[in-house]
């Protein structure tokens, strides 16, 4: 099989998987069994496609294709390329044992697949997008579901931290249709490659929009990613949300959307001017989310405001790397260490998400200065060996940047 008829696959095999377990919810089916091959369907076959494209990866093939053979200046345009490739393996990464570790908690555990699922494929569809339009669509489904998923928790206040998300979500995709007008109005498509070929001739009032409707974008996306002080929806939103879903959003939800903007950024004038913006505010929130952190005594609001502080680095890295341009020496080493800083604290954080919500649950109680005893309490809810305390202490080896 060549890289053409697969690179699609981690879009429309997780939502295979969804069509599957509605099929089962609607007409009684062995839903277990089902619940099975879904996952293998929606996850695992994804992992596989993933592994046979490492070749081409590395081969520096890419390939870009219009979805229905429509006009170019009209159809739905994908690439696949290196930087897609990590995005999605970094999903996979997190996303299964995520789903693994979801099946502990029996409730509402076929409409949390389902989501899932459908989340799976925006997520896989935004890192493959190739147009402004689409990479809306793409963030807005990312939204939803994590909506859905982030009510669908048995804590008090989840309904109310959903909707506190929505409410700066839907502001800032208003911010992002703007900008994508604007860049629609001067260049005549949203197709990244052909925004390429007219953005040298920009000039005057039609430079001046074009700007401005990059900056539109940039912001609103960055309200995504939670950075200091666009970060206001995450504190509530993972502290009251379910474990394995405070592990998605700190691991990829709010990482996804940033890397995504790059092949933009790269195509538009005076891109190094937004940059520097990113890296000055991507070193704001890091110094801001670990004072907030360090007089947190909540569990998870600790690990969300950790969160904002770490995802700071990953900006300023990713803000210095456009600045810098991709095509320098210094740009494409900061643009590595951006997103190798990303993976890495995406495992880490998700692996403390999990651990620390585990414990908590078994303790009774998310107040630090109460919580003690916690691998006495898990041992004494059944957990044989001590995996749960296993995990934490890679995780926290790992944040704190300690061998191995």
């Amino acid at each position: 099989m060549n890289i053409e008829s697969l690179f699609l696959a981690p879009i429309y095999l997780p939502l295979l998987a969804a069509a599957l377990l509605v099929s089962a919810k609607a007409f009684g089916q062995a839903r277990k069994t089902m619940d099975s091959m879904a996952f293998l369907i929606g996850l695992i076959l994804p992992a596989v496609c993933l592994a046979l494209l490492t070749p081409a990866v590395i081969a520096h093939q890419s390939v870009e294709t219009v979805i229905g053979a429509w006009d170019t200046n009209l159809g739905i345009h994908y690439h696949f390329d290196g930087l897609s490739w990590l995005l999605i393996a970094l999903h996979l990464a997190i996303s299964i044992p995520v789903f693994l570790y979801s099946k502990s908690n029996p409730s509402n555990r076929e409409t949390f697949s389902i989501i899932f699922f459908i989340q799976c494929a925006s997520v896989a569809a935004t890192s493959l997008t190739a147009d402004l339009f689409n990479l809306f669509v793409c963030l807005e489904v990312m939204g939803v579901t994590s909506y859905v998923l982030i009510a669908s928790s048995d804590e008090d206040g989840s309904v109310l931290a959903s909707f506190t998300y929505l409410l700066f979500s839907a502001t800032a995709m208003v911010f992002f249709l703007v900008g994508a007008f604007g860049l629609y109005r001067v260049t005549g498509s949203l197709s990244y490659a052909l925004i390429s070929e007219v953005k040298n001739s920009l000039t005057g009032a039609d430079l001046i929009v074009a700007q401005m409707s990059l900056t539109l974008i940039v912001v609103s996306t960055l309200l995504r990613c939670a950075v200091v002080p666009l970060s206001g929806w995450l504190v509530g939103a993972h502290s009251k949300a379910p474990h394995a879903v405070s592990a998605l959003l700190s691991g990829v939800l709010i990482k996804i959307p940033l890397f995504a903007l790059i092949r933009l950024l790269l195509l538009v004038t005076a891109s190094e001017r937004i940059g520097s913006i990113l890296a000055w505010a991507g070193g704001v929130s890091a110094v801001v989310g670990i004072l907030l952190a360090l007089r947190e005594v909540q569990a998870k609001r600790l690990l969300a405001y950790s969160s904002v502080s770490q995802i700071g680095y990953v900006v300023a890295a990713y803000g210095l790397a456009i600045e810098a341009g991709l095509e320098s020496e210094r740009g494409a080493l900061l643009i590595a260490s951006s997103l190798f800083y990303a993976f890495c604290h995406a495992v880490a954080k998700a692996l403390l998400f999990l651990s620390i919500g585990t414990a908590t649950d078994a303790l009774g109680t998310k107040d630090l200065s109460k919580a003690r005893g916690a691998t006495a309490s898990l041992k004494g809810s059944g957990e044989r060996v001590p995996l749960t305390t296993i995990s934490y202490g890679i995780a926290l080896f790992s944040i704190a940047a300690l061998p191995p």
